[in-house]
């Protein structure tokens, strides 16, 4: 299971690649809803060490699974942003 993991983008990458973080992942979560909290301000800082996070707007969060694994259904039952 991943829980709370973030990945870089590698510094010889295209400009526009983003950091990936999994709040949890894994097929041992499947067939049971969580409630996943998620400080996206702890996030940028973890990704961006030298960045000062108060200077951020975040203006878009995806959702996406890892490609080349046996797809399974996912659902998402509401998203909340707050400040």
């Amino acid at each position: 299971m991943q829980l709370g993991t973030i990945t870089k983008p590698k510094p010889t990458g295209p400009a526009q690649a983003a950091a990936r973080y999994t709040a949890r992942g894994g097929r041992e979560n499947a067939g049971s809803w969580v409630f996943e909290t998620v400080d996206l301000s702890d996030i940028y800082r973890r990704a961006w060490p030298g960045d000062d996070a108060g200077n951020v707007r975040i203006t878009f969060i995806g959702i996406a699974a890892a490609a080349g694994k046996t797809p399974s259904a996912a659902y998402i039952s509401g998203l909340r942003l707050s400040r």
